[in-house]
């Protein structure tokens, strides 16, 4: 079903903030705050809660703050339950760093209109423009289905976000986004790339690196992290193969301890993250098998 534009009141933003820069928040919000009827930003514990309530004022933005990181899967759930209640059709995803251009919903709802009406899209999302690695992430200018897509800058939705159950809060955070566009298309929806819209991405203290003429990003995550990719990378493998896992997944944890083990500082904290985030993955299929 196609967006109209002068259906602004139907779409509203989300975002989740985690001890964020305060100063590039306040940017984060003047991109957004006239693209979008509501703005949700559900906080996850932050140790600034105060100054992020302060820039919440507006009556177009709504603060739910909860107690503790609850990880990026329950506040999107959070957000999602809030414009369900709000009569919202479409929410937009966006990170605590995620700057939004001018004209970014018009831009990527332009050529809905004019699509093929027998999609049932759950998502619109742009592409990215990596200034770590300096290139866009999808190549051509043509609207086409793909089978996955990140969070930040995607408009979701609100009744497909029900029907699939929401957010696998048990992820937590990394891969939270992949493994619900998995249950989307498993459940006969699609999602729609835009790929001339597009939004500034980086990750983190992510590098570059070539050796021996093959060049590959070493994204620089902390332990913390590296404990919930591992966990995601087996547990996504079981959730969707009856609890089993495969070789593949094996070979990527694998892969994570080498990029730790010759390219990132705090080699033993972050092994030893991936270890326990690869055995609670384990216990989680395990688990999965016991259902």
């Amino acid at each position: 079903m196609p967006i109209q534009l002068q259906d602004r009141q139907d779409i509203a933003a989300t975002i989740v903030t985690f001890n964020p820069d305060i100063g590039l928040l306040h940017k984060v919000f003047a991109s957004v705050v006239k693209q979008v009827s509501q703005i949700y930003v559900i906080d996850n514990g932050s140790r600034n809660v105060e100054k992020i309530r302060n820039i919440c004022l507006s009556d177009n933005v709504t603060f739910i703050g909860l107690e503790r990181n609850e990880g990026i899967a329950a506040a999107f759930n959070v957000a999602f339950k809030k414009a369900e209640n709000d009569g919202k059709e479409w929410l937009l995803t966006c990170d605590q760093d995620s700057i939004i251009p001018n004209n970014f919903i018009q831009s990527l709802t332009a050529n809905i209109i004019n699509h093929n009406e027998n999609l049932n899209l759950a998502i619109i999302c742009p592409n990215f423009f990596n200034r770590t690695t300096g290139v866009r992430e999808y190549e051509g200018n043509t609207s086409r289905i793909i089978n996955e897509c990140i969070s930040s800058g995607s408009l979701t939705r609100v009744k497909a976000w029900n029907q699939v159950g929401g957010f696998d809060e048990a992820m937590f955070i990394d891969g939270v986004d992949f493994e619900f566009c998995r249950r989307l298309r498993a459940s006969g929806y699609d999602i729609l790339l835009v790929p001339d819209v597009c939004l500034n991405h980086e990750i983190g203290n992510a590098q570059m690196y070539n050796l021996f003429g093959v060049k590959f990003l070493v994204l620089n995550h902390s332990s913390f992290r590296k404990y919930y990719i591992a966990q995601n990378i087996i547990y996504m493998d079981g959730k969707f193969n009856n609890g089993k896992v495969h070789i593949k997944s094996i070979l990527k944890i694998i892969k994570q301890y080498l990029l730790v083990l010759f390219f990132e500082k705090k080699k033993i904290d972050k092994m030893n993250a991936i270890s326990k985030g690869s055995i609670r993955g384990y216990i989680m299929c395990k688990n999965l098998r016991g259902h």
